[in-house]
């Protein structure tokens, strides 16, 4: 509680929202927790039925957790934080020969040791297994402040007030944070990419109409058509396709806060889970939003489950 009482007190003193502290503490960090509570976490969410058990390996924890998803499929999990043991190749193999599991997830610190010896291990029996390992490398945020500024016009047609007309904003300043998992060069992400991508995005909204597409009636000859009606009358525009930015939804702060955050996200290099942008209009008012995307190793795991449990 008192990291997050910090984080809103430096809130008020630098006027953004997206401090650290506030961000660690609301849960910006996608992977917490021991890898065999994450996977349980997993499951629950996908609503997939599951029995749990462990295998005790030197210490009073378990390293060693087994999962049977719907009497059909076994996941072998291998948690290196908890492993007190001299030999886990043995056991782990002495379990595969028990549990016969369909997919062992181990952490990358273990990964080239344990998968080289599994996978020669199983090729002799004749066992096929999925072998998925987990980024377990230490979670960092990361930040910047006043990135870049926007200026562009827009209209809400259903707004019953002012903003119903075509009209424009100026100079909305961008904070971005970043969360993810540290590459081997000990950076989340360079903080030149950062810009470069924010950038980028950014530039398609700059200087530009931003429209919802259900106003746009025809883009031809590299020209949009605008058509829809108010209260006043008819508005009927037809503009260059490059001074128009089209939206699938009405384009409100907050609609392009989370635009912007989410084309962020894609664009990041895998490491990168989480994308937090505050859009700032003036200086007492904006909008947030945080994009999540689940790590590649948990992306892999869902096809495979998805792959076992269908067949």
């Amino acid at each position: 509680m008192e990291d997050r009482e910090s984080g809103i007190s430096e809130y008020y003193t630098r006027k953004t929202l997206l401090t650290p502290e506030l961000l660690l503490s609301s849960g910006f960090n996608y992977y917490t927790g021991r890898l065999d509570q994450l996977i349980a976490w997993f499951l629950v969410g996908k609503n997939k039925q599951y029995i749990y058990h462990s295998v005790n390996c030197g210490r009073s924890e378990s390293c060693i957790s087994i999962f049977t998803i719907e009497n059909k499929v076994k996941l072998l999990v291998v948690d290196s934080s908890l492993l007190d043991s001299t030999d886990l190749c043995s056991s782990i193999m002495s379990i595969i020969d028990q549990e016969t599991p369909n997919i062992l997830v181990i952490d990358k610190s273990m990964a080239p040791s344990i998968e080289t010896c599994i996978k020669h291990y199983i090729t002799g029996q004749g066992i096929l297994i999925d072998v998925i390992p987990v980024d377990t490398s230490e979670y960092m945020v990361i930040f910047i402040e006043n990135i870049t500024n926007i200026d562009y016009a827009h209209f809400m047609a259903d707004y019953p007030g002012k903003c119903r007309a075509t009209h424009a904003h100026s100079s909305y300043y961008v904070d971005v944070v970043i969360g993810g998992f540290k590459a081997p060069d000990g950076m989340v992400v360079d903080f030149n990419i950062v810009k470069r991508i924010v950038k980028d995005v950014v530039n398609e909204f700059d200087h530009k109409l931003v429209v919802n597409k259900k106003y746009v009636v025809a883009v031809k000859d590299r020209h949009v058509r605008i058509y829809y009606e108010t209260v006043e009358g008819i508005h009927d525009y037809t503009l260059p396709i490059s001074e128009v930015k089209i939206l699938d939804e009405e384009p409100t702060i907050e609609n392009i806060t989370k635009y912007i955050a989410e084309e962020i996200l894609k664009r990041m290099p895998g490491n990168v889970t989480s994308v937090g942008v505050i859009l700032r209009e003036g200086v007492d008012k904006g909008a947030v939003y945080i994009a999540r995307t689940k790590p590649l190793w948990m992306k892999k795991l869902e096809e495979i489950l998805v792959k076992y449990l269908n067949t």
